[in-house]
C-alpha cells in the first residue's frame, strides 16, 4: 500500500511501502510561506471504493491563508490541483480542521470560520466564531 504524504513547504511525497524511503513527487502551489497544518478530508473508504474518486487536503499557513487542493489517483500517478485559496483570514492561521464526513472545514486564527462548497462551485464561509470578551465592571 503506498502511502502519501506533505511537508510544510508544499511538497507532496510518497512512499510505495513502509520500508522505502519517502520519494517527493509534486508540490502544492498556491501559499507564499510556510503551511503550518495539513488536514486529510475523511473519505469514509479507500480511493477504490469509497463515494469520493479522489482525496481534499487542506493547508493552513503563516500567509493568513487556507488552501483546499484536490488529489486524484491517475493511471500513471496522482494529480493535485489547487482548488481554493481562502483569504477571508487576514492573519497567520494555525490551524485547519473537517468535520466527519469532509464537507465542511474549519480555519482558526483566533476566529474560527466554517466553509463549504457551495452549489454555485465555490467555498464560501458559513459562519465565524469568535470569544471577543466584553469589559467586566464588577461591583464590590
Amino acid at each position: 500500500m503506498e502511502e502519501v504524504g506533505i511537508t510544510n513547504t508544499g511538497t507532496v511525497n510518497k512512499r510505495p511501502n513502509p520500508h522505502n524511503k519517502w520519494i517527493p513527487f509534486e508540490v502544492l502551489h498556491g501559499h507564499d510561506d510556510a503551511i503550518h497544518v495539513v488536514s486529510w478530508a475523511p473519505n469514509m473508504g479507500s480511493l477504490s471504493d469509497s463515494s469520493r474518486s479522489y482525496h481534499l487536503i487542506a493547508t493552513s499557513s503563516k500567509d493568513h491563508e487556507v488552501g483546499i487542493f484536490k488529489l486524484s489517483n491517475k493511471p500513471d500517478g496522482y494529480s493535485i490541483e489547487n482548488i481554493a485559496m481562502l483569504l477571508d483570514h487576514g492573519v497567520e492561521v494555525w490551524k485547519v480542521e473537517w468535520n466527519i464526513t469532509g464537507t465542511i472545514l474549519s480555519g482558526d486564527d483566533g476566529k474560527v470560520r466554517l466553509w463549504k462548497f457551495s452549489h454555485h462551485d465555490e467555498w464560501k464561509c458559513m459562519r465565524v466564531i469568535s470569544y471577543e470578551r466584553q469589559n467586566d465592571n464588577m461591583e464590590m
